[in-house]
């Protein structure tokens, strides 16, 4: 019986602050994913929302999972130098409860 290691697969890892290569290992977690993408995009862990990129028509492919400590990436169909989009989720939050605040003061003084 012989076993094959997962072979690190090179992504352009993409986001508001930062424009990298990085190699991503198909035997890592999502959960592993965002903890190792956090000091380099600056975005917390729990925040991140993946985006994989692929091929020349860019299909893009959700990095996501109801258990993203057991999904490993070698679900996702992983190619060399596709790009791996890391956003905020809290910032289209953060833009919705602002507009939402706007929204009420301009109700309130109409009042």
């Amino acid at each position: 019986m012989s076993f094959k290691a997962a072979v690190d697969v090179p992504l352009l890892v993409r986001s508001e602050n930062s424009n990298i290569e990085r190699r991503i290992s198909p035997a890592w977690t999502i959960s592993h994913l965002k903890s190792r993408m956090e000091p380099i995009t600056g975005i917390p862990a729990g925040s991140q929302t993946l985006t994989l990129h692929i091929g020349a028509s860019q299909a893009k492919v959700a990095i996501e999972a109801v258990d993203e400590d057991a999904t490993q990436l070698s679900a996702f169909p992983l190619q060399a130098y596709a790009e791996l989009y890391v956003r905020s989720s809290s910032l289209t939050l953060s833009a919705t409860v602002t507009t939402t605040a706007f929204e009420l003061a301009r109700a309130a003084e109409s009042c």
